[in-house]
């Protein structure tokens, strides 16, 4: 775009930069009365929120400038909107385009800043900061891909409604935005496990990429095929999933500080992850029986003959 049609966009350029803020305030307000305890510092996660920014236009000149030569044009169609029937080969064509060429760069460049740029900080010293860290890093990245929507829409066509850019807003808010915050969420909390407990260090590292990966890849995949409502209606249904999934590892943390016999294991809480939470605080004994974990090697509690099954140490009753 050269400098005099740039000045005569200026104006839809400033348009589309604020309606992609009030979608980020809006989600920003949101997580804030979600969780309103302030144990990240505002001024880290400012940084973060621009770092986000700054990912979305490396991924944007990788996918368009790059990615984007390898793609070919004549079956373009494929992507198109309108359609309502797809064949079997159209939607495994749409699965793959929406997992390499979309959803594999965008989350690999996510994971490579935030394992380099934010793990390291001193000012990420618990794993609620890695949550929190992930999903304004996604909100950062959601921010970028919406001001170049909105500015494509609002400079490409000589007339558009108000209610075309209404529906427009709506849905980036409900669906890519929403979903940009859930992937970098996720993937901050499994981070910030390989951060604190280093003997699930790869396992977590791992986990968290894959998760967002994936996430990211079926969701891109509903949004190209005629199914956005559904799209949305099941990022709504997974935020609630992930309120919960947070509040029950933020409350049982606290609890466990605590050394509260009212405790139990948070939502969707896998062997590794129980030991990786526990290993911090180590509770006393009696409070890991609770827990049904051994409170010699952390592992699912199994007697057999007054003994753990796995260790071997004698556990009392």
């Amino acid at each position: 775009m050269n400098l005099e049609l740039l000045l005569k966009n200026t104006p839809f350029l400033g348009t589309a930069f604020l309606l992609a803020l009030l979608i980020a305030f809006f989600w920003l307000a949101f997580y804030y009365h979600s969780s309103k305890k302030l144990t990240t510092p505002q001024t880290f996660l400012l940084k973060i929120f621009f770092l986000g920014m700054g990912i979305a236009i490396v991924a944007a000149f990788l996918e368009r400038g790059i990615l984007a030569n390898f793609f070919p044009k004549e079956i373009s169609f494929i992507f198109c909107q309108g359609k309502t029937i797809r064949t079997p080969d159209e939607c495994l064509f749409i699965f793959i385009f929406s997992s390499l060429f979309i959803a594999l760069p965008e989350e690999f460049l996510k994971f490579i800043f935030f394992r380099k740029l934010i793990l390291p900080s001193a000012k990420l010293n618990q794993i609620i900061d890695g949550i929190k860290s992930g999903i304004v890093l996604g909100l950062g990245f959601g921010t970028i891909e919406n001001m170049v929507i909105f500015f494509t829409y609002l400079s490409g066509y000589s007339s558009v409604s108000p209610i075309t850019i209404a529906n427009l807003f709506l849905m980036r808010l409900l669906v890519p935005t929403l979903a940009h915050s859930i992937y970098g969420g996720i993937m901050g909390y499994y981070l910030s496990l390989a951060k604190f407990h280093k003997i699930f260090q790869q396992r977590f590292l791992w986990q968290g990429f894959l998760t967002s990966f994936f996430l990211h890849s079926l969701f891109n995949f509903l949004i190209f095929t005629p199914l956005v409502l559904l799209t949305a209606l099941l990022l709504i249904f997974t935020l609630l999933i992930l309120l919960k999934w947070y509040s029950d590892r933020e409350n049982f943390q606290l609890m466990l500080k605590k050394q509260s016999i009212n405790l139990n294991p948070p939502l969707l809480t896998e062997p590794q992850e129980m030991q990786a939470l526990i290993s911090k605080n180590l509770p006393k004994f009696g409070l890991l029986k609770h827990l049904g974990i051994c409170p010699f090697c952390f592992k699912k509690l199994k007697i057999v003959k007054g003994r753990c099954s796995y260790c071997g140490r004698k556990i009392s009753l």
